[in-house]
């Protein structure tokens, strides 16, 4: 059956903003002029969400992945750094996986993403050298989609 979910937050900018939720096959939005935000819906299971603020003028964003479960979920951050967003929810234990997660791979997918970056933006960069940086691109893609489906399949229980 389906659970029923609600975010409730503010995402602190001197902007206003766009603000969207990803999830299974759902997009939506809200326009807000002081950043305050509501979601709510249904999910099966626990499920892998991104929340995601966008500038209305600049259009810069920033996102958060969050893994909700049924209930409530507080979401406070600042635009700048959305990463460091206090979340709070009634059920947390597969958003504390995550995090977990981030905490251990985060920094090396960070790191390739450098690399790439620096070898794309690398002033009379050869071919070989956009060569090596597509060929991280499809490592570094393919391995975050093999460990999220690994993730969610190991953490979600497909009886709740």
């Amino acid at each position: 059956g389906q659970t029923p979910f609600k975010i409730e937050g503010k995402i602190e900018a001197d902007f206003p903003q766009v603000i969207h939720l990803y999830y299974l096959n759902v997009v939506d939005s809200v326009l807000t002029n002081d950043g305050t935000f509501s979601f709510s819906g249904e999910i099966p299971h626990p499920v892998m969400m991104i929340i995601a603020s966008t500038n209305r003028q600049t259009r810069k964003f920033a996102n958060r992945q969050i893994f909700v479960e049924e209930g409530l979920v507080g979401f406070n951050g600042v635009f700048k750094q959305l990463n460091n967003a206090t979340i709070t929810m009634t059920y947390d234990k597969h958003q504390q996986i995550l995090v977990r997660y981030n905490e251990r791979f985060g920094q090396l997918v960070s790191l390739h993403w450098f690399v790439v970056d620096s070898l794309a933006r690398k002033v009379g960069a050869t071919q070989d050298d956009l060569r090596i940086a597509n060929k991280i691109i499809e490592r570094i893609g393919s391995f975050q989609d093999v460990y999220e489906e690994d993730f969610i399949f190991r953490n979600t229980d497909p009886e709740k």
